[in-house]
């Protein structure tokens, strides 16, 4: 199969080279340069689950092709410009794989709905420098139709070409599992904020306390608008709840034990990677979400709200705070 896959960063890079391995002629597209000429010139180096590898694949800096199927793996913000320069060139499946719940809507918007096939990606990755990224954490996707059911089946067509290379879990509600992951990615935020991997942010159980509050704020706000949350692989919903509303004493030391078992590397999470590259983060659609959906539903998302107002400093300064100023920055 001819597979697009538009963003060359992190997770871009490790799906590619997956499906690549598996046969399939796989073009990263890429709009950095750096990038598309070191992977076209050194191969593609992935190191981490699978120890060190290097694939011989080819990267572009736009589509110049039709494919056959298209993998979205831009930050939100930039999904405009991706699904941009995919319209008007055919009606290939094109699959989103973005944190949070707002990527389908501008893709369906500018490519049609009936053709986007949604994706919840489960594994982890980091982007290191040109040609280099670490795949962290092993994991599948859980993919579903974007709008609507399959009826025309879509989403078997997607899944049966991803399945060659991942494990796939078809959701017949895929925007109910969307909530519960953008939930467990609401500590990218705090990761930012200390400028510290994930790991080593979460070694401290008043950053573990924190981080189970943000995650216990959107989980009330999306439970006070009915919105459905749903199973993750391996993490069921009651585990999830139960997790969010274990003791004070108790629940801090195991989402912190968790958290630094993610990667035996360091895992700087998505929005910390955006700003150590000079780039503008997702924060706006992961913890602005929350706050959003409480905004709709009369409610108040604080904590989460804070976190976007800290990220955003962030970003303008390029400093990070000690553990002590964040906490009373976020009243703790």
């Amino acid at each position: 199969m001819k597979i697009a896959v538009i963003g060359a960063g992190a997770v871009g890079c490790v799906a590619g080279a997956l499906l690549h391995e598996k046969g399939h002629a796989v073009t990263l597209i890429s709009r950095d340069p750096r990038q598309v000429r070191a992977i076209n010139h050194n191969g593609l180096s992935i190191d981490g689950v699978a120890g060190g590898r290097n694939y011989v694949i080819y990267a572009a800096r736009a589509l110049e092709f039709i494919p056959d199927l298209a993998l979205i793996a831009v930050k939100t913000h930039d999904m405009e410009s991706a699904c941009g320069q995919m319209k008007g060139m055919g009606n290939f499946p094109a699959l989103t794989m973005q944190n949070g719940m707002m990527a389908d809507e501008i893709a369906g918007e500018i490519l049609g709905r009936e053709r986007i096939v949604s994706a919840v990606v489960m594994f982890g990755a980091t982007y290191r420098e040109p040609g280099h990224v670490t795949y962290n954490f092993p994991g599948g996707l859980v993919i579903g139709k974007a709008f609507g059911h399959d009826g025309d089946g879509i989403v078997k067509k997607v899944g049966k070409i991803l399945s060659t290379a991942f494990e796939v879990h078809v959701a017949g509600n895929i925007q109910a599992v969307h909530r519960a992951k953008l939930i467990l990615n609401l500590n990218n935020a705090v990761a930012c904020i200390l400028g510290k991997d994930l790991q080593e942010a979460f070694s401290e159980d008043g950053v573990s306390s924190l981080g189970l509050s943000l995650m216990r704020e959107a989980w009330d706000v999306f439970e006070a608008a009915g919105m459905e949350m749903a199973d993750l692989p391996d993490l069921p919903l009651e585990k999830l709840k139960s997790l969010l509303h274990a003791p004070a004493d108790i629940g801090p030391k195991i989402y912190g034990n968790i958290m630094r078992g993610l990667s035996h590397l360091p895992l700087p999470g998505s929005v910390l990677q955006s700003v150590m590259r000079g780039r503008a983060s997702e924060v706006d659609y992961l913890n602005g979400e929350v706050v959003r959906e409480a905004e709709e539903a009369g409610r108040k998302a604080r904590l989460n709200g804070k976190a976007v107002e800290l990220v955003k400093e962030t970003e303008r300064t390029n400093k990070y705070l000690s553990v002590d100023e964040m906490l009373r920055r976020f009243g703790l």
